[in-house]
């Protein structure tokens, strides 16, 4: 998904317009490949060993930092409010 999201945003010129293509990638993604997207969202999280993350943990968190990233630099473009991005 995350490369998904990169590839996607790449082309875009200004920061509001790679935000939108980021979310088309995001749908590309999940049109493409549902059943990814259902087991990202709907497995328990592995089991830890010794307070180590699983790789793929990370699947997610790196899905939502391109993400976020998009929309700090449409805030920092005026594209979007000043605001706190995420709760």
């Amino acid at each position: 998904m995350t490369e998904r999201m990169q590839k996607t945003l790449a082309p875009g010129k200004t920061p509001i317009e790679r935000l939108e293509l980021c979310g088309c990638g995001y749908v590309d993604f999940a049109m493409g490949w549902p059943n990814h997207l259902q087991v990202m969202f709907d497995l328990a999280p592995a089991p830890h060993t010794h307070g180590q993350r699983q790789s793929h943990d990370h699947v997610g968190e790196n899905a939502f930092l391109v993400l976020l990233n998009c929309i700090k630099a449409a805030q920092a473009a005026g594209d979007l409010p000043a605001a706190i991005p995420c709760p």
